[in-house]
């Protein structure tokens, strides 16, 4: 018995129980880490594939390019203005 009364053996099932739910909790976060990633990458691969994109219609088309950043600036401009 230790000194606040309680035996070692009424703390073993308390001591399994938790590395149980630690051991539980980090196979959850491992799966959400590997899900993360995942997400990540795919994230990755459809913006490169965005800016590649756009990369080629600024090139086709600089004028129209360079009139809708202008368009959308002024927009902006005007909205935080008031």
């Amino acid at each position: 018995m230790s000194s606040n009364g309680i035996s070692n053996g009424a703390l073993t099932p308390l001591k399994n129980s938790l590395r149980g739910v630690y051991d539980q909790a980090q196979d959850n976060f491992g799966a959400m880490k590997t899900k993360l990633n995942d997400v990540k990458l795919a994230a990755k691969v459809s913006g490169g594939t965005l800016i590649a994109r756009a990369a080629q219609l600024i090139k086709a088309n600089p004028l129209k390019a360079v009139g809708a950043a202008f368009a959308v600036g002024f927009v902006a401009m005007r909205m935080l203005r008031r």
